[in-house]
């Protein structure tokens, strides 16, 4: 139904972890891709950027600010988790949040998810104004360390085979 209203949303499926009716509750939700000057402000739209209090020299770590619709919000972020999850694929995206999630416990994953849906709302937004598709299937990081493991691989079964 999604795309014979919206075609629209096709575009934004192709992002992996992005699925119809988060494509659809997005683009309902924007209206139109011309409100926003530049992607960037799409995330404090939907309330996925921190809150800020500043005082002095302390500036702290603060939850986020929660405007915007929270029916979509909450779709990116579990589009966040899909990707960052077991089953998620490997994607430039999952590198990116595994990378920035890693070695700071829970909360550290827990920013990690906000920070990915919020690049997911941009990276959409970006996507629907432009109307290019995405090649996020797999990233060159991903393919390398691929590569490597075939290489460790190869090498491990000829030195089993001399033995």
């Amino acid at each position: 139904m999604s795309a014979q209203s919206y075609p629209e949303t096709e575009v934004l499926r192709g992002v992996p972890g992005v699925e119809p009716i988060t494509a659809l509750a997005f683009v309902l939700t924007l209206d139109r891709p011309e409100r926003f000057a530049k992607s960037r402000e799409v995330g404090p739209y939907l309330g996925l950027v921190p809150k800020r209090r500043q005082s002095g020299e302390s500036e702290p770590h603060l939850r986020i600010t929660k405007a915007g619709n929270s029916f979509v919000r909450r779709l990116l972020v579990n589009s966040a988790h899909y990707i960052l999850g077991p089953f998620g694929p490997d994607t430039a995206l999952r590198q990116w949040g595994l990378k920035k999630a890693g070695g700071g416990g829970s909360n550290a994953k827990k920013r990690a998810v906000v920070a990915l849906a919020r690049i997911l709302a941009v990276l959409l937004h970006r996507l629907w104004t432009t109307g290019e598709s995405t090649n996020l299937s797999r990233s060159p990081c991903a393919e390398e360390v691929r590569t490597q493991k075939t290489k460790y691989k190869e090498t491990d079964a000829q030195q089993t085979i001399k033995r």
